[in-house]
C-alpha cells in the first residue's frame, strides 16, 4: 500500500493499524465552494473595503454634526448670559411676574427681531427713556447754575452728619447692673457734662476710683 500521512499515524493506536490502514479517499472541492472562492478573488475584497470606506464616512459625519451642535449650544449658553446682563434690555410695560419681577424681552425674541410681547400683545419698551431723564441729567450738570456743585456740598454734608452720628461717644451705650432694680439697665458708655464744674466733677470721681482701686490692689498683695 501507499504511505501513511503522519497525521494519520497520530491517531492510529497500534503498530498492525499503521501497516494495514493505507486507504487514502479522494475528497473533491465542491463546486459551490469554488465558485464562491471565485468571487471572493474578483470582488469580493473590494465590496468589503468600500462598505469599511463608507462606515468610516458615516462615523466622522456623525462626530462632526455633535461638533457643531455642541459648538452652537455653547455659543447660545454665552450669547444668553451676556444678553441676560445688560441693562439696555427692553420690558413688557404691561405684564409683571408673580414675584413683583419685570418680564424682559427674551433671547430668542431678541434674536428674531420680536418687539411684541407673546402673553398681552404689548409692544415692548425701554426700562427708562432720555426723555424721562433728560431735565433732571441736565439739571445736575448744569455748571452756570452751581447745581451741581450744591449738591454736592449736600451729599457731602448728610455724610458727614451720619459718620458723626455713627461714631459720636456721646451716644455710645452700655449695660449695668443697677442694685435698686435688680436688673441690668441701659446707661451712657462715658458720663457728660454741660459745664467746667461738671467736668472737673467727673475728674474727682475718677480719681477717688482709681485710689480705691490702687488700695484695694496693695491690700491685695500684702495678703
Amino acid at each position: 500500500g501507499g504511505k501513511v500521512p503522519a497525521s494519520i499515524v497520530k491517531s492510529l493506536t497500534s503498530l498492525d493499524d499503521v501497516k494495514h490502514c493505507t486507504f487514502t479517499p479522494k475528497i473533491r472541492a465542491s463546486p459551490e465552494e469554488g465558485k464562491k472562492d471565485d468571487d471572493d478573488d474578483n470582488g469580493g475584497g473590494e465590496a468589503k473595503e468600500g462598505a469599511a470606506g463608507e462606515a468610516m464616512v458615516g462615523f466622522i459625519k456623525r462626530s462632526e454634526a455633535w461638533d457643531r451642535k455642541q459648538v452652537a449650544e455653547r455659543e447660545e449658553a454665552i450669547g444668553k448670559k451676556k444678553y441676560e446682563a445688560l441693562l439696555t434690555r427692553k420690558i413688557c410695560p404691561s405684564c409683571i411676574q408673580p414675584d413683583g419681577k419685570l418680564v424682559y424681552q427674551a433671547y430668542d425674541e431678541f434674536l428674531e427681531k420680536r418687539d411684541v410681547c407673546a402673553a398681552c400683545g404689548a409692544k415692548y419698551v425701554r426700562q427708562m427713556a432720555w426723555g424721562d431723564v433728560r431735565s433732571s441729567f441736565f439739571a445736575r450738570h448744569d455748571p452756570s447754575e452751581g447745581v451741581h456743585a450744591a449738591l454736592k456740598q449736600a451729599r457731602q454734608a448728610k455724610l458727614e452728619k451720619e459718620v458723626w452720628a455713627s461714631c459720636d461717644p456721646r451716644l455710645a451705650r452700655k449695660r449695668v447692673f443697677d442694685p435698686a432694680l435688680g436688673r441690668l439697665r441701659s446707661a451712657p458708655l462715658f458720663r457728660q457734662f454741660a459745664d467746667e464744674e461738671g467736668r472737673e466733677e467727673i475728674w474727682d470721681s475718677f480719681q477717688a476710683r482709681a485710689a480705691q482701686d490702687a488700695q484695694r490692689r496693695a491690700a491685695l498683695m500684702v495678703k
